[in-house]
């Protein structure tokens, strides 16, 4: 009787440990998609900042912007940051061991995917980007506009501020969600880095530098050029290559518990 009720006990767990994979691994492959996505859409974005840096890539770089404009761009670029933000939300849920965390993560999404869909010309991601959002998502965002009115008032009034804090805040959260319980793993790490390190920049260049820029005339002007695009972007560029090994890592292993 014991030994039946201890089996029965041991199937349970290893189904639960199973779903678990499933949901990590998942979470994993949308991070990867969208972090890819992102990193090369905004390297050729950035790319007449960047100079003779990039001209040894020249050839790899026409490809790219060849295979991303005969898939169709502009909803490519919304649907890789809403798988981005959904497995973040996934992985948090999967790993994280603070209930509180986890739900302050959701809220913060919740708010990042108001600002993409009632303000995507001002997303501090992707600010380099040509960035629209589907007719289905705008329609969507239009017919409950009214449920969000104060927030989209002041994203009409600090659209960039907005961005700032937003996006700051919801990194903060993501990078708290994401707090392990030993054994720790390499790809959650990595993936933790690169967020952390995105709301440090968000702080620095969505934040402190447009309102140096607004008492600062050298900084504003200094803002205008395209080495300053490069000094923003680079860094996240950076940042999305540590989400995409930690994700490929987190996606091959999909055995590890």
């Amino acid at each position: 009787m014991a030994q039946a009720i201890s089996n029965r006990a041991e199937r349970r767990n290893n189904g639960v440990t199973l779903m678990k994979k499933i949901f990590r691994t998942s979470a994993f492959i949308m991070i990867l998609f969208g972090a890819v996505v992102l990193a090369v859409t905004t390297l050729i974005a950035i790319r007449p900042a960047l100079g003779s840096t990039v001209d040894a890539y020249e050839e790899y770089i026409v490809i790219m912007e060849k295979t991303l404009a005969d898939i169709g761009i502009t909803d490519l670029l919304f649907y890789a940051q809403l798988s981005l933000l959904l497995g973040f939300l996934v992985l948090a849920w999967t790993v994280g061991n603070n209930p509180i965390t986890k739900v302050l993560h959701t809220i913060g999404l919740l708010f990042v995917l108001l600002y993409l869909v009632y303000n995507p010309d001002h997303s501090y991601i992707l600010k380099p980007v040509v960035n629209n959002v589907p007719d289905w998502v705008t329609k969507l965002g239009d017919s409950n506009r009214g449920y969000f009115e104060q927030f989209d008032t002041l994203l009409t009034n600090f659209p960039e501020l907005m961005g700032g804090i937003v996006t700051s805040v919801y990194a903060i959260m993501v990078s708290a969600s994401l707090k392990q319980s030993r054994p720790k793993r390499l790809s959650i790490g990595f993936v933790k880095f690169g967020v952390s390190s995105v709301a440090f920049s968000t702080i620095v260049f969505g934040l402190l530098v447009p309102f140096a820029a607004q008492n600062i005339e050298f900084v504003q002007n200094f803002t205008t050029q395209p080495m300053y695009l490069a000094i923003f972007y680079v860094p996240l560029i950076i940042n999305l290559l540590f989400m995409t090994i930690g994700s490929l890592i987190g996606s091959i292993f999909f055995f590890v518990k």
